[in-house]
This record gives C-alpha cells, sequence and structure tokens, in this order.
C-alpha cells in the first residue's frame, strides 16, 4: 500500500503561558494541503510534553475546496474531519511522555485539509507549555493508519 508522511509541523513548543481563565487562542498551521491523490488521512500527533495546570490543546483536522470559478480561494468545513484533544488533567500516569495518538479523517474530506490548533485555559496557568509535532499520515487503501 502506498502511501507518505506530510510534516505539517516538526517538533516545537508551544507556548500559551499567561493565558486569562477560559481563554482561547486559536490558529491555523501553514496553508492547506492537497490530499487530492489519497483516499485515506490519519492526523499522527506526537507529544513530548505539556504543562499545565488545566488547559487543553486540541488539534482539528478541516475539510476544504477549492472552486473552479476562483482556484485561489479555499472554503472550509468548520467541523472537524479528526480531531485529537490533549488535556493535563488526564495525562500524567495514562500516556507517560513522549506518546503519539493518532486520528482517522472521516470521509469525505475534499481536496484539500488544514490543520487547526486550539488552546483553551481553564484556569490562570502562569504556565501552559506544550511541545509536539504533527504529521499526516496519507495513503490509498484501507482507513487505518
Amino acid at each position: 500500500m502506498a502511501g507518505a508522511l506530510i510534516t505539517v509541523l516538526p517538533t516545537r513548543q508551544l507556548n500559551f503561558s499567561g493565558m486569562q481563565d477560559n481563554a482561547v487562542i486559536s490558529f491555523v498551521l501553514g496553508r492547506p494541503i492537497d490530499v487530492s491523490a489519497w483516499s485515506t488521512v490519519a492526523l499522527l500527533v506526537r507529544v513530548y510534553d505539556l504543562n499545565s495546570m488545566g488547559g487543553t490543546v486540541e488539534i482539528d483536522l478541516q475539510a476544504a475546496s477549492v472552486s473552479s470559478d476562483d482556484p485561489g480561494l479555499f472554503f472550509f468545513v468548520s467541523t472537524p474531519i479528526a480531531s485529537v484533544m490533549l488535556s493535563s488533567l488526564n495525562e500524567p500516569g495514562y500516556n507517560p511522555y513522549p506518546y503519539v495518538t493518532v486520528a482517522n479523517a472521516t470521509q469525505p474530506f475534499g481536496s484539500h485539509v488544514r490543520v487547526v490548533v486550539k488552546a483553551t485555559s481553564h484556569s490562570l496557568d502562569d504556565v501552559f507549555l506544550c511541545s509536539l509535532g504533527i504529521q499526516l499520515c496519507v495513503k490509498n487503501g484501507s482507513n487505518s493508519a
């Protein structure tokens, strides 16, 4: 079965320190990724560390398509087709660092996908750090990473 790994975010430390209680920060990682040649897509998140007293980090994969009327304009579906939730409240003891978590994308996922990171503070976090790397596993064949 042919496949490939596409690096979306090389290993990085994301710093969300100093967020107010219930604050949300959301951002898109890079440009939309062409997955039109692949029949399955899986979101792989490699977690090296998560240091927070109550924050969560959600990594969402969203479907995107272009229009023949305006091929430079992308249209996105806000509901994720794959999602990984990281929370320091349930990490220690369950997932010793480092670990990898995989979420298979539901079809149809369109011609392109994009990755969105959303951090939510559930307390006044002085320190809210997350070290991770994100890849897409794309292949033709069965829907499993």
